[in-house]
């Protein structure tokens, strides 16, 4: 149920031996770079006539999953853990839920893809009519990424393993490049290269032999709209975080989570707690920061088991490297000895900064963003497109590449329309940062074998945080309130806020390190991982990343570095994640 990949042949060339070569020699490279762990289990299904081959993992984190048939002929897999809940809306079994996607993805009929609170992918195959279909869930959290031109579909749940099924390169896309060197990530179901896109949230497409057709079981623009005063919304979302958190732990009596100092986890672990879980809870983090203290005097006051892993700075450093899923296998010891060669479950407070604390949002952007699209708000709501690009941008392309961003952006802010206008920045965010929150981690579950159960991503929990208006969750307001409905004493010790929302209303220890401070980064540690950065970039005189940024500021980067001037390291970071992004491998190894 972990992941899949395959290859769809749409039209067939005069050259039937090539055909063959090039559908015989992706098989094999799927067979070969899907998982990179011996243990876990393999299935693929190969079509007659070589029209379709379809190859998939799973770790087992759940349950060991299999191919699902509607039709002798047909074939379908699910990864990830849908949800459909049963008609008492919490119990469900994974297997059944499952089964309900496939069958719903199969035969057209979404009841059960309308239905589903998790998250997950699908793949169906229908051979008798030549038509494949791939679906995500309602905020696309597992991506599923899709070549796709008129002879041809190559999909895949990683883009590491789409690029290796491919007989030839990707080719980057200016406008793609260009809206992730101005907002980080790409919008809607756009890359940055040209004939790849991601499925979009709730998000169905059906590829034949000679049509496309994209449709959606479900949008957030159709969220209806109701009220709610303070009192009875803080309630009603401690009980729909309990359903979100029961409907995930059902048959468990003993759970792993990870716990920091912040909000997120802790309403985690807490929810875990009410419901009568024994828990073990795994802290990762800098020696003397927020999430190291505040997440201990937190553990002391539960009646949890405790782990933690101290990082030091130059791990602190690697960033997007530097994933909990990778650590936790490493430093977060499995219950027993046999998990070691399973897949493992984890609970993370991921999607709780954004769908309750709605964290980069506040009332003067979300009155901006309620009002009619135009060049000009845009260009308030994104004041990073009104100041300089980094100086590692080749200067002759920035006009063009801002252009393209700002034009891709405004016709991206139209198709954003909820009931609720103030609702449009928190739907911005929630199908764009949210989407692709744990596009990394989907990346690498391969090598770490943990999936993240995420009641924060309950799909009827962020359904009802939607249909209210935006003021009550803004700056925190209602968060540090939530805390207070847990039974068990969350809002007793201190917790990590974020700059601008409402203080944690309890003292903070004295001679904590903020992660928010300016020197977090910063230090002889920092200067000496932006020289790495640099001169593994440099040595790479071969990536596609030259077209875009200008080799001779690195090297003026370097050097300054060198002398000590530590003013710029955010440059080789701004650097460093263009260059992976492009070239699709990290500067940094990941631990094995």
């Amino acid at each position: 149920m972990t992941g899949f990949c395959g290859y769809f042949n749409r039209r067939e060339k005069c050259d039937a031996s090539q055909n063959k070569r090039v559908f015989r020699e992706s098989l094999a490279r799927a067979r070969s770079s899907l998982s990179r762990d011996p243990n876990h289990q393999r299935h693929e299904h190969v079509d007659v006539g070589e029209r379709l081959f379809l190859v998939t993992f799973d770790n087992g984190a759940w349950w060991q999953g299999g191919f699902f048939r509607n039709e002798p002929d047909d074939i379908a897999w699910v990864s990830g853990n849908p949800l459909v809940p049963d008609s008492d809306g919490v119990s469900n079994d994974p297997k059944n839920s499952a089964w309900q996607v496939a069958k719903a993805l199969a035969t057209d009929t979404p009841s059960a893809l309308i239905k589903s609170a998790g998250s997950f992918c699908a793949v169906s195959w229908l051979s008798s009519r030549n038509i494949l279909r791939l679906c995500a869930d309602k905020i696309a959290l597992r991506p599923v990424y899709v070549y796709l031109d008129e002879d041809s579909c190559f999909f895949a749940t990683s883009i590491r393993v789409l690029r290796s099924l491919l007989p030839m390169d990707l080719e980057v896309d200016d406008s793609g490049i260009a809206e992730f060197i101005y907002f980080s990530q790409n919008l809607g179901r756009k890359t940055i290269f040209k004939n790849v896109e991601v499925l979009t949230p709730g998000g169905i497409l059906e590829i034949g032999r000679a049509t496309i057709r994209r449709t959606a079981y479900f949008s957030w623009n159709d969220v209806p709209a109701r009220k709610a005063d303070f009192a009875d919304c803080s309630r009603e979302l401690y009980r729909l975080f309990m359903i979100a958190t029961r409907r995930r732990a059902q048959g468990c009596t003993e759970v792993d989570a990870f716990l920091t100092g912040g909000m997120d986890s802790r309403s985690v672990v807490a929810a875990l707690l009410d419901c009568g879980l024994r828990v073990r809870a795994f802290n990762y983090s800098y020696p003397k920061s927020a999430d190291d203290v505040l997440g201990r005097m937190l553990a002391e006051k539960l009646p949890i088991d405790y782990f933690c892993y101290h990082s030091n700075p130059r791990d602190r450093l690697k960033i997007n490297a530097d994933y909990f899923a990778l650590n936790a296998k490493i430093h977060f010891p499995p219950r027993t000895p046999h998990s070691e060669k399973t897949g493992r479950v984890i609970w993370s407070g991921d999607g709780g900064s954004v769908g309750l604390g709605h964290v980069y949002m506040t009332e003067e952007t979300a009155a901006l963003a309620s009002g009619p699209t135009d060049e000009k708000r845009i260009l308030k709501l994104f004041p990073g497109l009104d100041r300089p690009i980094s100086r590692m941008v080749r200067r002759r392309l920035v006009g063009c590449l801002r252009s393209s961003a700002i034009d891709a952006m405004v016709e991206h802010w139209k198709s954003i329309n909820p009931r609720q206008p103030s609702r449009k920045i928190f739907i911005y965010y929630l199908l764009n940062d949210q989407m692709r929150h744990l596009y990394h981690h989907y990346e690498q579950i391969d090598l770490s074998g943990i999936e993240f159960e995420m009641p924060f991503f309950d799909m009827d929990f962020l359904c009802y945080i939607a249909s209210l208006d935006i003021d009550v969750f803004l700056r925190h307001k209602i968060y540090n309130h939530w805390l207070s409905e847990f039974a068990v004493p969350v809002d007793t010790t201190p917790w990590q806020a974020y700059p601008g929302h409402e203080p944690c209303p309890l003292p903070m220890p004295e001679h904590m390190l903020s992660q928010w401070a300016t020197n977090w980064y910063g230090g002889e540690t920092g200067a000496n991982v932006a020289k790495e950065i640099l001169d593994m970039m440099l040595d790479d005189s071969k990536s596609a990343v030259w077209k875009y940024l200008d080799k001779k500021w690195l090297l003026a980067l370097s050097i300054v570095n060198r002398l000590g001037v530590r003013g710029y390291n955010y440059e080789s970071d701004f650097a460093r994640k263009v260059y992976e992004e492009i070239g699709g491998k990290l500067v940094f190894d990941l631990p094995k």
